[in-house]
């Protein structure tokens, strides 16, 4: 018998690798790579945008800070905060929230059962006896319909006596989506004290009720609106839940929901906050959004047409106060990770969709000049209403979806990751955004240049590979289209350099204060500076000229003293911390930003709510990513 076992033998791509990293030219390319890293790290440059931290920590310390802090001696319950805390604990509100919540999670499925068999009963007759007894025309067919499914339903939960939370805890389904996906805290089913008082008499009863409602309400209309009064306390028991639900739903869900959840969502802190269970961090960036936001505000205010600015301003500080709950709500990787999850779901939906329309629906032309461009068959808009937003919104995504490809540690998590990003990159190349296209192309850069100097050096050596593959499978369609970038004899870039110079003319006399917020306020004045054939535009096509337009000078320059701070928070954070998956991940999000800033030269990228929701929501991610890695770092350094 041979003893002597044989040394397993290299794989191919191993030994390639392995020559490759070893060769003279890999080697002098890291030393060169590396010597950037450092001049840029510990040069000026470096120096004065990694500054942040210590920014960070002097305001930590400052007395305004303080003053609002909790103060841990013998006299702390008799604070304001305490007794605010003690007089939500104990009042009635809570305690007839927390027994809803017992009596409906712990209600066996037969005794609901009854209850939407009466209640779908009910409707129904009373739907019936309106049409054919009272000769009403109008009776809601998808009434009828929710009324008859909902006695089916409930016909089928009366042969069951488990109960709701035990069902939930069974189900992989529905414990993966309640409790990994929404982050929601689980709730053992054994708990015998938690007993639903709630019977099959009260069960009719209330059924009875719900179904003779149906007399002045349509019967969906009803169980829509139990819906929401479940998912609002839902939200309320954990607001986590409504920020993880928001990056899913965003690109599906009309502003003014949106605008429902948010508000929702931000009571839901409020109340955690006055009951101590959870703390608000004050960092320098708040400090530039919140001076942003009163600029915001002041454009509602100060308007040539305040009667349509002063709506959209309110919607505009709504959606700008996601940044604050954002920030202070997510606290653990955890969490973090269920956003990013939760925002991959919703833009794999939304590329899907886009894939769809663009093959087998209708894609309209009037995005794009028909006669320079007549090989693209039109663009995707998905679920937005105009390629340019769908380019908005998934360029500030897919960087984030790719950092988490990358730094998960399972083959099958990077493998969903991994096609999540195919799939919207695909969707990208549909919505022929060149101002899009650009700002991906920054992001790649960023990412390069920021992972380390390794990455950098790799992709200096593979650049003719780079070049020649793209040669052989990029569209020459999508060449010619990114080329065309600045050429004046394309329609759209003529005449976003028109609208460009009627701005700039009207700015010459409302540079200081601005017209107010909104494309009425705009439509007010535009006009009277525009060049010949552009007096009707929506707005400037640039994000900074519109803020200026908008909320004057000074609006622009804290917006861009917002950007340095995020820039010098997120560089600071790569640079100081040592938690490597987090980092990738607010890289991610910075590539994102950066390249969102980028398209904002060529297009006003908050013209659509939901894609101005989504950037607030996203920058509010990478904060709090950046007081999570403050957080392990301080533990790694207590327990070392």
């Amino acid at each position: 018998m041979n003893l002597i076992q044989k040394r397993p033998s290299k794989s191919f791509t191993r030994s390639v690798a392995n020559f490759f990293g070893k060769s003279a030219i890999y080697k002098y390319t890291c030393r060169f790579t590396s010597a950037i890293y450092k001049r840029f790290i510990y040069g000026f440059f470096g120096t004065i945008f990694t500054l942040y931290g210590s920014f960070a920590k002097a305001l930590q310390n400052s007395f305004l800070v303080n003053l609002f802090a909790h103060k841990k001696d013998r006299d702390n319950n008799r604070t304001i905060g305490y007794k605010a805390s003690r007089l939500c604990e104990t009042s009635i509100f809570a305690h007839l929230v927390v027994l809803l919540k017992r009596n409906l999670l712990f209600c066996q499925l037969n005794t609901l059962g009854i209850l939407g068999f009466s209640f779908g009963f009910y409707s129904a007759a009373i739907i019936l006896l309106k049409k054919y007894a009272f000769n009403h025309n109008d009776i809601s067919t998808v009434s009828l319909m929710v009324s008859v499914i909902l006695v089916i339903v409930s016909t089928i939960l009366l042969f069951s006596k488990k109960t709701l939370i035990s069902v939930i805890n069974e189900s992989y389904t529905l414990n993966f989506i309640f409790f990994e996906f929404l982050a929601m805290r689980k709730i053992s089913s054994d708990d015998t004290e938690n007993v639903s008082h709630f019977s099959a008499a009260s069960s009719v009863f209330f059924g009875m009720i719900l179904g003779a409602l149906s007399l002045v309400i349509e019967p969906y209309k009803i169980a829509l609106g139990i819906f929401i009064m479940i998912a609002c306390a839902v939200i309320i028991n954990s607001p986590e839940t409504g920020v993880i639900t928001l990056f899913a739903a965003l690109p599906f869900t009309p502003t003014m929901v949106l605008a429902g959840l948010v508000i929702v969502t931000a009571f839901s802190m409020f109340l955690k906050v006055i009951r101590r269970k959870r703390l608000i961090k004050i960092a320098p960036i708040d400090i530039a959004v919140l001076a942003f936001a009163i600029f915001v505000a002041s454009g509602g205010v100060i308007s040539m047409d305040i009667m349509s600015s002063i709506p959209k301003m309110l919607v505009f500080v709504c959606f700008m106060s996601i940044y604050f709950i954002i920030k202070n709500i997510i606290r653990s990787e955890q969490l973090a990770v269920c956003c990013v999850r939760s925002l991959t779901v919703g833009a794999v939906g939304v590329s899907v969709f886009g894939f769809f329309q663009y093959f087998f629906g209708s894609v309209s032309t009037i995005w794009q000049d028909t006669e320079m461009f007549s090989d693209i068959r039109g663009r995707a808009v998905s679920t937005f209403e105009n390629p340019n937003v769908l380019g908005e919104y998934l360029i500030l995504v897919i960087p984030v979806i790719f950092a988490m490809c990358v730094s998960s540690k399972h083959a099958r998590t990077k493998f969903r990751y991994f096609v999540a990003f195919m799939l919207c990159s695909s969707c990208l190349i549909l919505t022929w955004s060149r101002g899009a296209w650009l700002g991906f192309i920054v992001a790649v850069i960023i990412f390069i240049l920021f992972s380390s100097h390794k990455v950098f050096a790799c992709t200096l050596l593979g650049i003719p590979a780079l070049l020649l593959g793209s040669s052989f499978f990029i569209d020459t369609s999508v060449i010619n289209r990114f080329l065309s970038i600045g050429n004046a004899a394309d329609s759209s870039t003529s005449y976003r350099l028109n609208i460009w110079k009627g701005t700039l003319n009207m700015l010459s006399d409302t540079w200081m204060y601005g017209i107010g917020i909104g494309t009425e306020a705009f439509a007010s004045v535009y006009p009277r500076y525009a060049l010949a054939g552009t007096e009707v535009a929506p707005h400037s096509h640039s994000l900074y000229l519109q803020i200026t337009t908008e909320m004057g000078v000074f609006a622009l320059a804290m917006f861009l003293l917002f950007c340095i701070t995020f820039i010098g928070m997120v560089l600071s954070t790569l640079k100081n911390s040592s938690v490597k998956k987090l980092k990738l991940t607010l890289l991610g999000i910075f590539c994102g930003v950066c390249a969102f800033l980028i398209q904002g030269f060529t297009d006003y990228v908050w013209y659509n709510y939901r894609i101005f929701l989504l950037f607030w929501a996203i920058v509010g991610l990478g904060a709090a990513l950046v007081n999570i890695c403050k957080d392990e770092d301080s533990r790694r350094t207590l327990y070392m």
